[in-house]
């Protein structure tokens, strides 16, 4: 009888364990969503604790009340913070890419949103600013590489620039909160030698 109740009482504490669910998409650059990428609130999760993003880009996710950040990883893991929001969506940018195609029809939205991520360059030593296209709204990352700004209303396409390097560009849809890791390799513009200068152009 003691050893039911003790079990009673076991499997009604972790009733108890406040947890929540978390939800949102994750894209890439172009706004395709990325099938094969997984969510996580561990860095080395089992199995049973990874939800995996479906062919919508759309994944679902139970974590503990408390849980300050999720891991996310397809070609690398990296992390991003969890706030009071349930919705995180995710815009993972890998690699270098030109500039984006024009939308088919200009964004819709009427409010601000909040942006913020990370971007990981080859030259640590080099920051990167992260502008609103066609405004003067920007910000610098910080030492870690961190970034945060807000998005004004009908503007969704971000720009990302380093010094002496190509900028690569991002369109955030009608996604908030959005979240963006970027691991960049943007290409360094090539210095002419002295005397291409002066070598005719065909």
């Amino acid at each position: 009888m003691k050893f039911h109740l003790l079990l009673a009482c076991c499997f009604f504490g972790m009733s108890l364990i406040a947890q929540r669910t978390i939800t949102g998409l994750v894209l890439d650059e172009k706004g395709e969503p990325m099938p094969g990428a997984w969510a996580s609130h561990r860095e080395y999760p089992t199995n049973d604790e990874v939800a995996w993003v479906s062919l919508e880009g759309t994944y679902s996710l139970t974590v503990p009340e408390d849980c300050e950040k999720l891991y996310y990883s397809f070609e690398w893991l990296f992390e991003a913070p969890l706030g009071e929001s349930d919705t995180l969506n995710v815009v993972l940018v890998y690699g270098y890419y030109d500039e984006l195609k024009q939308a088919d029809k200009p964004c819709q939205r009427e409010y601000p949103i909040r942006v913020s991520g990370a971007a990981k360059l080859e030259d640590k030593q080099v920051k990167c600013t992260v502008q609103v296209k066609n405004t003067g709204v920007s910000v610098e990352t910080d030492a870690r590489g961190n970034f945060s700004l807000i998005v004004p209303p009908m503007q969704d396409v971000l720009v990302f620039s380093a010094d002496r390097h190509v900028t690569a560009e991002i369109r955030l849809a009608e996604m908030q909160p959005v979240y963006i890791p970027m691991r960049m390799h943007l290409k360094m513009e090539k210095k002419r030698k002295w005397w291409q200068i002066f070598k005719r152009r065909k």
